[in-house]
């Protein structure tokens, strides 16, 4: 089928298999929501087709309820931004040194795949992988819009 292949045998057995796909770890969902990352549509769709189709249930499930935790109580940036005071400015600098090595690791990750996948038009997990994964490193880098911090 498009979605997958079915494997011959009994009960003809669909596996849907995209390749590998840093998209298919809970980790960059959970960072992403704790540091307050927001991507754009094309990022958005693959890792919501990442999450439904290739995510173990366990780890599915891990990342359906720390997203649920981040929308009832906020990000790390929405903290801040909520605080509206951080006398040492302690918090705001990790906040950034975070999302700055966040960045630089999407940075190099985007030039390995492009490196990896000179000729290809659909990258490792069938994304349009130079778009996505030069959106998702732009949305790493964008700055927070923070108001001033009060002393």
């Amino acid at each position: 089928t498009e979605a997958g292949r079915v494997v011959e045998g009994e009960g003809g057995l669909e596996v849907r298999a995209k390749g590998p796909s840093a998209g298919q770890s809970a980790v960059f969902f959970i960072v992403d929501a704790l540091l307050g990352v927001s991507h754009q549509e094309e990022a958005r769709a693959f890792q919501k087709e990442m999450a439904a189709l290739y995510l173990p249930s366990e780890h599915r499930c891990l990342v359906q309820d720390f997203l649920a935790s981040v929308a009832r109580h906020g990000s790390v940036a929405s903290y801040i931004e909520r605080q509206g005071t951080d006398p040492s400015g302690r918090i705001a600098a990790a906040l950034w040194q975070c999302r700055n090595v966040l960045a630089s690791f999407r940075s190099r990750h985007l030039g390995v795949a492009c490196s990896y996948l000179k000729q290809a038009e659909v990258g490792t997990g069938g994304s349009s992988f130079k778009g996505m994964l030069k959106q998702a490193w732009i949305a790493s880098a964008r700055p927070l819009m923070m108001p001033p911090f009060r002393v």
